[in-house]
């Protein structure tokens, strides 16, 4: 199966994260155009704020681009309020997570297919995609059909 280029960004406008205060599913929503503003509702105890950018997130790597600092894709929580993720699983001592259920579909796709090809943007091939940024114990395909259980049962919380 062949698969277009996708960034992890595309999936971080609408993050589903444990509520703080009452434990229940709430999300964390932004813009694909800017990240620098994004807002949290909880829609369970009404819990809700805002960030603008201009407090403290996760910083990986400094750009030549206006307010662009980058930002961290490896723990399980979002890259904003830095609340845990509700899609989360434990596997091996590793954790499979998603931002929401687009990016939980995509992974049970991308890790479900027998090949894995990807189709050359045009400006050629990218080592930033998502699909070349997953680590290799998700690749393996030793360890897919559990992946992939533990993807459905996630869909289903």
């Amino acid at each position: 199966m062949k698969f277009e280029y996708r960034s992890l960004i595309e999936f971080m406008t609408n993050i589903s994260v444990v509520c703080p205060k009452c434990g229940s599913k709430a999300q964390v929503t932004s813009s694909y155009i800017s990240v620098w503003k994004a807002s949290f509702i909880c829609t369970s105890c009404l819990s809700h704020r805002v960030w603008d950018g201009n407090t403290s997130s996760f910083v990986t790597a400094h750009s030549n681009y206006d307010r662009y600092e980058g930002i961290l894709s490896g723990p399980a929580v979002d890259s904003f309020f830095r609340y845990p993720l509700w899609y989360q699983s434990e596997y091996k001592g590793e954790v499979l997570y998603a931002y929401n259920l687009t990016h939980l579909s995509w992974l049970k796709q991308y890790l479900g297919a027998m090949l894995r090809e990807r189709i050359q943007t045009p400006h050629g091939w990218s080592n930033q995609s998502l699909q070349s940024r997953l680590p290799q114990w998700m690749l393996s395909a030793k360890n897919r059909d559990t992946i992939i259980k533990k993807i459905v049962a996630l869909e289903k919380t």
